[in-house]
């Protein structure tokens, strides 16, 4: 994958879009730890289904256990207070995805 930013339309104005493009980028970097590049990855079956291609470079070992690698990274970063933090990105995640999909069905219909 290069490394270069996304600027797809399709994200502009959905929540949680600041993340995904971050993890997106992450991904074209090779760096498949980072907690926005693990999101990604969790909602890359939905994000491929609206039309993104990226993931099929994805090494198939990245992309076994994503809830636990967030969790583990999310408690290296936040020991404290990963769960409510892990929670919240999953949330988040799923708003985006919810969005994404409504977007990328009105878009097919026109």
């Amino acid at each position: 994958m290069k490394a270069e930013p996304v600027t797809s339309d399709i994200l502009v104005g959905l929540p949680g879009a600041e993340i995904i493009e971050a993890g997106l980028l992450d991904l074209a970097r090779s760096k498949f730890d980072s907690v926005e590049a693990l999101l990604v990855l969790m909602g890359a079956p939905r994000m491929e289904r609206c039309g993104f291609a990226q993931f099929r470079e994805i090494p198939p070992e990245e992309s076994v256990d994503l809830e636990l690698k967030l969790y583990r990274r999310l408690s290296e970063e936040f020991p404290t207070d990963a769960y409510p933090r892990y929670g919240a990105l999953k949330s988040r995640l799923g708003s985006f995805l919810s969005a994404l999909e409504s977007r990328w069905k009105r878009e097919q219909d026109l």
